[in-house]
């Protein structure tokens, strides 16, 4: 709620949409009420059920678990 108060408040008049994966919490009736009492410039979207090309945080997610990081084995701190 607070993402959404700071977007609220720095758009003012202006319309933006919000892409939002489908974790229970960005579903959760709470969210849409606030945003359909408040925030009438914000449009929420909800991306596919699995969606890694839309979400680039699943791109990090996918180097860290299968790329090299998981088999690394540095040799000093640096």
């Amino acid at each position: 709620m607070c993402f959404l108060r700071l977007i609220r408040r720095s758009l003012r008049r202006n319309h933006a949409k919000a892409w939002l994966d489908r974790w229970s919490v960005h579903k959760a009736a709470v969210v849409r009420n606030y945003v359909q009492r408040r925030c009438h410039n914000i449009h929420l979207e909800q991306l596919r059920a699995y969606a890694p090309d839309l979400n680039p945080l699943e791109q990090v997610w996918n180097n860290t678990k299968y790329a090299d990081l998981p088999n690394l084995a540095p040799r000093d701190l640096e």
